[in-house]
Parts: C-alpha cells; structure tokens; sequence
C-alpha cells in the first residue's frame, strides 16, 4: 500500500556548526574511530568547541543532515513483507542509502562538526543505552554536548 505510493523517505536533522575562529583538533582515538565508522589506518584529526568572542560556545551556525532512502523495487518488496524497521534499514544501507549516523561521521570527519554534536543529534540515546555503548556515551558527555 504505502510502499507503493511512495518514491522516498528523508530524514533531516540540524547540527552545529563548530566555530572555525576557536575549534581544537585533536588526533581521534579507537573509540572515536569506530564510533565514526572509520576503517582506514591513517590518522584523522577531528575537532571540538572551545568557544571565543566571536561564538560564545564554540559552535557558529548550523548545517543539515541527511538521511535519504529512494523507494526501490527491492525496498518496495520488502515493505510488502512483515518486516522490522532493521531490516528495511539494512536493505536500504546495502543499496547504499547514506544513514543520518554516516552524514554526522561525515561531518565529524570534514571537521564541520563535533562528534558530541553527531552523537547529540544523529543517534536514539535510549537505544544506545541499552547497547552498553560505551563510545557513544562518553562522546555525549564531551565538552559542548
């Protein structure tokens, strides 16, 4: 019914930007690391808020985030079927829909935004709760979350 009817799903959400006058970098741990979902071996420099005169809170604006899923003869089968939300999301995923946790890594690692601020806004915190995510909360316990 529904799966017919439609041609796309999109999820928004708006992080902070993070000051480019006052941001920190630093060298991200393993944690960091998995929590982004990098795989590769080099080192990556992702930064954090400080907060100047200039911002006030280390963050200056805001960029979206997105989460688009084109209805796709494959999706729209699944949809047909008695399904969980899970495996709609991993069929999507697998025809490479971008997930709003991915555009927030994304952002993370371009150095637009925080890792705090993906956490804060990308991620269900009751969900990860109950996944003992250690990662994932002491991201959101960083500065500026």
């Amino acid at each position: 019914m529904i799966g017919d009817a439609v041609v796309g799903i999109i999820a928004q959400r708006l992080v902070r930007r993070l000051c480019p006058q006052c941001k920190v970098g630093h060298i991200a741990t393993q944690k960091e690391k998995t929590l982004l979902g990098y795989t590769g071996t080099e080192d990556i420099t992702i930064y954090e808020p400080v907060g100047c005169e200039a911002c006030g809170t280390g963050y200056k604006g805001r960029k979206a985030i997105y989460e688009i899923m084109p209805i796709s003869a494959n999706i729209r089968r699944v949809l047909h079927e008695t399904v969980t939300a899970e495996i709609i999301q991993n069929t999507a995923v697998a025809e490479g829909m971008n997930t709003l946790q991915m555009s927030g890594a994304r952002n993370v690692i371009e150095g637009t935004t925080s890792i705090a601020e993906m956490v804060r806004v990308a991620y269900d915190m009751d969900a990860a709760n109950e996944a003992n995510s250690e990662a994932l909360a002491e991201a959101a316990q960083a500065p500026g979350a």
